[in-house]
């Protein structure tokens, strides 16, 4: 059963469509639906509203059949109900970009399910089966697929329209009462045959924006790698020649100074001591600032590269957590698929995570549970929480955990909390920390998928 799960899963990956670009969904939107749809359906609506209530013969028709006259009187009603829920929901389609996308996607949703029950309504009412207005519906299918660029959302819209055309056909099998076995099988047969049309050119086109979409991401992920490789490269080569520049003088300074402060010494003129040692002291700390900043160069040139969230969280707990070491944290995984790639530095990503959960491991001692999360994010972006349910962080500290040097553990340095602001914050993300003294800290990640990167604050 598990295998099974596991190839079922694998077979959805392969098949799951790209996150879609917020400004191609809205552009297919405002082409499909707003620019052709809308006016589509205003013609088909003033066609067979004509039809309706000007053309059609009632009175020949109430001569015919009972049983036809009452179907074009519930034909009048649903048309009826249907313009008005048309005009209704082409308010927000027309007036797209003040709408939000998710709103406008099921607005668009139920206006096509609308379209495809209407129409599975007209086959019923003319021929069933053998109407030629059977050929709208691979039409619908089409228009669902160019509209529709949410996958799971897709899938629903197409198989609910496949549904509504076999209910008109199964509705007109059942009113003509058919007894003869070989006359059911006769009129049977297109009908299943067209059933497979629809399904098959539902699946083609799904696969086709699969395919485009996947190379759209492509190009767009190609076109960031370039992008961040060069920024970072430059990034860390005026890091580095900046730090180059100041450093020699800044040891001069201080050799000089400590000179100036013997000098003085015998001189017995307190102030002038005071003064140069407070010199020396200002150098050593701008020194180690250079120190961090030769950091960030060699984070710099690293290389930018495709990288899976979970592989590297994995990777990270096998650094922090090996086999055979005396800890008893268990480590618990809440990993959402699908998971965009981020193009980032590895080093500086398994950095992020190691000092994290590190931090968690020491908070606890080696014990407790720590929770390691990660979703999509949007826009292409991944979102990382790591909790444990440690001690805590006092309030009084809370904003001070990401200022280097600062520490609350003994023989800590205060450098890890600040290398994981700072890796965070050069690829244009964020960290943010919440906890409560006796039930734990939680760290929230949040990497974008498209970004600038960030030279400092």
């Amino acid at each position: 059963m598990r295998t099974l799960l596991e190839r079922l899963k694998w077979i959805w990956r392969v098949l799951a469509a790209p996150e879609p670009d917020l400004a191609q969904a809205l552009g297919r939107i405002r082409a499909v639906e707003r620019d052709v749809a809308l006016a589509v359906k205003g013609a088909v609506l003033g066609i067979v509203g004509v039809f309706l209530f000007y053309s059609l013969n009632v009175e020949a028709l109430a001569n015919t059949s009972e049983v036809m006259l009452e179907g074009f009187r519930s034909l009048q009603q649903v048309y009826v109900a249907y313009a008005m829920a048309s005009a209704f929901l082409a308010v927000p389609i027309w007036v797209f970009r003040s709408i939000p996308l998710k709103v406008l996607q099921w607005v668009v949703f139920t206006a096509a399910l609308l379209d495809a029950m209407f129409f599975a309504a007209l086959t019923l009412l003319s021929e069933g089966f053998d109407s030629i207005l059977f050929w709208v519906f691979p039409v619908l299918v089409v228009r669902n697929a160019l509209s529709m660029p949410v996958a799971p959302l897709q899938i629903a819209l197409n198989l609910l329209l496949v549904l509504s055309y076999v209910s008109a056909g199964v509705l007109d099998l059942y009113i003509l009462q058919l007894d003869d076995q070989t006359e059911i099988l006769r009129a049977a047969e297109p009908f299943l045959l067209r059933i497979c049309l629809l399904l098959l050119l539902g699946a083609i086109c799904y696969g086709l924006q699969v395919l485009l979409d996947r190379e759209r991401q492509r190009l767009t992920e190609a076109e960031e790698f370039a992008l961040r490789q060069g920024q970072m490269r430059t990034a860390g080569r005026l890091a580095a020649e900046v730090a180059h520049q100041i450093k020699n003088p800044l040891g001069i300074i201080n050799n000089s100074a400590f000179s100036l402060q013997r000098a003085v010494q015998g001189l017995g003129d307190p102030e002038a001591i005071r003064q140069l040692q407070v010199i020396r002291e200002e150098v050593h700390r701008s020194d180690r600032i250079i120190t961090e900043l030769i950091g960030f160069a060699e984070l710099a040139e690293g290389r930018v590269e495709r990288l899976d969230v979970v592989e590297e969280l994995e990777a990270s707990i096998a650094r922090v957590f090996p086999s055979g070491a005396p800890f008893s944290t268990s480590i618990r995984r809440e990993f959402i698929p699908p998971l965009p790639v981020l193009m980032f530095s590895r080093r500086g990503l398994g950095e992020i995570f190691d000092n994290l959960l590190k931090n968690a491991r020491d908070a606890m001692a080696g014990r407790g549970t720590i929770w390691l999360r990660a979703r999509y994010g949007g826009d292409f972006g991944v979102e990382v929480e790591v909790q444990d349910d440690g001690p805590g962080i006092a309030a009084a500290h809370l904003e001070r955990v990401f200022e280097a040097y600062f520490t609350t553990k003994s023989g800590g340095t205060g450098l890890g909390l600040a290398i994981v602001k700072q890796n965070v914050e050069m690829f244009g993300g964020r960290v943010e920390v919440e906890s409560v003294v006796g039930r734990g800290t939680r760290f929230l990640l949040h990497f974008p998928g498209r970004t600038r990167l960030q030279l400092g604050r």
